[in-house]
């Protein structure tokens, strides 16, 4: 499949450098010795059924998943396979130490998104195994690969616990629990402070990773698999975002939680802030929006599945009114959080529904239309976050439709894009902010929004 990151990946730009510089830990933080990968998968990995041991092909996805993380330099693999592992290096020993919250690898909080849920101590340590992203395997283990379980429905299938990751909606619902966060977990800003990533997810990128070896494969035929996958992964990441939101105002405990909040609105320099001049439409001045990173783009989405996109941008536009303010009451943010929870869930479920009959068609010329809308939309925009996932769109539907062979004059604009919202050099510290980022590049990189599809604005 050919994807945005290919557009990264061949300019030059590693994976993660878009999102900022994290220098290496200090030297006197001392990684703990991780242990070794367990078989994992329970019988998934046996090499009668997905353990083969011929990474890549059919009937080896467990070894496909499982690749050798030992190799120097490194190799293709699923991060999911290490998600466990990390717990013991450096960056995990420092923000326990931080949060005073004992060992990384014994920590509930981090368990809940490094393993598999559930899973008994001696099957941890294969991180985020099968049943992390396929579902807990209870009642479907011993039966999914019988001719009466290949019978069954989609829905029929999740009503024991499967998760149909051939469906586009039940994939990244799947993926944005942990990348994104949920009621029960969840990524504040006491722990990004501490030295957490920030959860700045975007489907299409993270699973077209060169780096991410894959194993399963997507429809080649369906030329309009990219533009679903970025469509869906924008609307399911914007649900994961309100509904965490919701719960956030639910509780007790800070309020806003900043985690929820423009960062690059606070981590830069003062003289760098707000280099449009003056208000955002929908936000007040000097306050940072609400979920910049999920709200940009998620506009052109909407029309994937259409009659549903006037309800939620209504929805999400009431929401923004409540939060992009100083001091929204907790009462309101949880009602008009809910209300668009429920406007995007009528969105996912027609849209899986499509899927799961084959109507879910992208037209001719989407990829146009999307690149213009987002193209268009990048004048108003003030932040990083938001230029950032316009351009990540951008890039993808630009892949999806053919790529430099049937658009030449895209390549350019938008590896000047990219180029533009690269980080500078970090010369101290350790924390990934554009401080320093000199923000007139914010102008130049609207210029180049401007020239994508031929002509400045």
């Amino acid at each position: 499949m050919r994807t945005a990151v290919c557009l990264l990946a061949g300019a030059g730009l590693a994976a993660g450098a878009l999102f900022g510089p994290t220098p290496p830990a200090p030297a006197a933080e001392q990684a703990a010795p991780a242990p070794a990968p367990t078989a994992g998968g329970l019988g998934c990995a046996a090499a009668s059924c997905h353990g083969g041991g011929r990474a890549g092909e059919r009937f080896s996805e467990h070894s496909t998943w499982a690749a050798d993380l030992t190799r120097v330099p490194p190799v293709p693999h699923d991060p999911h396979a290490n998600a466990y592992r990390v717990l013991f290096n450096a960056d995990s020993v420092r923000i326990a130490r931080l949060l005073g919250c004992g060992p990384a690898h014994t920590n509930p909080t981090c368990l809940k998104c490094h393993a598999v849920p559930g899973a008994e101590a001696g099957a941890v340590a294969e991180g985020v195994g099968c049943a992390g992203c396929h579902g807990p395997e209870e009642k479907w283990l011993t039966v999914h690969y019988l001719p009466e379980w290949k019978a069954l429905s989609n829905r029929e299938k999740a009503a024991t616990g499967f998760v149909p990751t051939k469906n586009v909606v039940a994939r990244a619902s799947a993926c944005v629990g942990c990348h994104v966060g949920d009621a029960t977990r969840d990524v504040d800003h006491d722990l990004i402070a501490a030295g957490h990533p920030r959860l700045n997810f975007e489907m299409a990128r993270f699973q077209s990773s060169p780096m991410y070896r894959k194993h399963w494969t997507d429809p080649a035929a369906d030329t309009g698999f990219e533009v679903k996958a970025w469509a869906v992964g924008q609307v399911a990441s914007l649900r994961a975002a309100a509904d965490l939101l919701r719960a956030r105002a639910d509780r007790a405990g800070p309020w806003p939680e900043f985690a929820g909040q423009s960062c690059y609105a606070c981590h830069q320099s003062v003289a760098d802030r707000d280099p449009k001049g003056g208000a955002s439409p929908t936000r007040a001045l000097g306050w940072p929006a609400w979920e910049a990173w999920y709200t940009a783009a998620a506009g052109p989405a909407f029309d994937l599945t259409p009659g549903y996109r006037a309800g939620i941008e209504k929805e999400l536009t009431a929401l923004q009114a409540v939060m992009n303010r100083p001091n929204p009451p907790r009462a309101a943010a949880k009602e008009k959080a809910a209300a668009l929870v429920a406007a995007l869930d009528r969105w996912l479920a027609a849209t899986r529904d499509a899927d799961d009959a084959g109507r879910l068609v992208v037209p001719t010329g989407t990829a146009r239309r999307v690149a213009a809308e987002l193209a268009q939309a990048s004048a108003s925009a003030a932040d990083w976050d938001s230029l950032a996932q316009q351009y990540l769109g951008c890039a993808a539907v630009y892949h999806s439709a053919g790529g430099r062979a049937a658009n030449p004059a895209w390549e350019a604009p938008l590896v000047q894009i990219r180029d533009g919202l690269r980080f500078p050099p970090a010369t101290s510290g350790r924390w990934d902010s554009p401080r320093g980022f000199d923000a007139t590049r914010l102008t130049q990189v609207q210029a180049n929004f401007g020239r994508l599809l031929g002509g400045d604005r």
